[in-house]
């Protein structure tokens, strides 16, 4: 299913937010890195060269940097299904995928890894979870 749509990638996005359960990090913004997949169809937008028929990469990317830069969360958990509601309310898009990667301490240590899958209503296919999140720690 996944073969016929085009691929939109956001690589390295790196963005500073408040995140965090110390003291610390609830005041102070700390950069986060963030990949973003996403599946949609683009044969219309191939057909008319119309922007409104595809999903805007300037848009998208807008988006995810004024959400994530003026939000606050306690967890990356969070964030990360935030982050994947926002993306997937977009009907064109038909599944998400979405890494972020945050430094503690000053190195690199936790990289969070969500997936997201949008099924419309209509298609007669299995049901899969919505959203999932796998979480990746390295020391």
């Amino acid at each position: 299913m996944i073969n016929d749509f085009t691929k939109l990638e956001i690589k390295d996005l790196k963005i500073n937010a408040i995140i965090g359960i110390h003291e610390q990090e609830k005041t102070s913004k700390q950069p986060l890195i963030i990949d973003l997949t996403v599946y949609f169809d683009s044969k219309l937008a191939i057909e008319t060269d119309n922007i409104n028929d595809v999903v805007d990469y300037y848009d998208m990317s807008s988006d995810l940097i004024n959400f994530v830069s003026n939000s606050k969360f306690e967890l990356i958990e969070t964030l990360s299904c935030k982050i994947l509601e926002r993306v997937l309310s977009n009907k064109k898009i038909k599944k998400a995928i979405l890494s972020i990667t945050c430094a503690i301490n000053g190195s690199e240590l936790i990289s969070i890894n969500g997936f997201g899958v949008f099924i419309p209503l209509s298609k007669n296919l299995l049901p899969l979870p919505a959203i999932g999140i796998t979480i990746l720690i390295t020391y």
